[in-house]
């Protein structure tokens, strides 16, 4: 999906990551409201790609660091710190109003 700054939507790229990576999901979040799914979808997203990360290389040690990588990015986020995450993922957990609380959790199952 390109698109020009301007019209950038954090929630639709989440959207599409749910879509592709767990339809099911999609459908149940689709099933909400606006202002439900301003919420999943974000939080669907996060999930998939902390999900993700223990198979993204045969080094333990660095799925470890890109779990901690999204955690940093949650803590960021949370604070209100720009500096600590690009802004795609900034802006995604930032409009999806991903708790502090929500975003451990995740990271810490995984």
């Amino acid at each position: 999906m390109t698109t020009a700054p301007e019209d950038y939507d954090p929630i639709a790229v989440c959207a599409e990551q749910v879509l592709k990576g767990d339809p099911d999901r999609f459908l149940a979040a689709m099933s909400g409201t606006v202002e439900e799914r301003k919420r999943l979808f974000p939080l669907y997203a996060f999930n998939l790609e902390v999900a993700r990360a223990p198979y993204m290389s045969q080094e333990p040690m660095v799925a470890l660091i890109r779990l901690q990588f999204w955690r940093d990015v949650v803590m960021g986020a949370v604070d209100g710190d720009r500096g600590t995450a690009p802004r795609r993922c900034h802006t995604a957990v930032s409009a999806g109003d991903l708790g502090r609380y929500a975003g451990r959790s995740i990271v810490a199952d995984h």
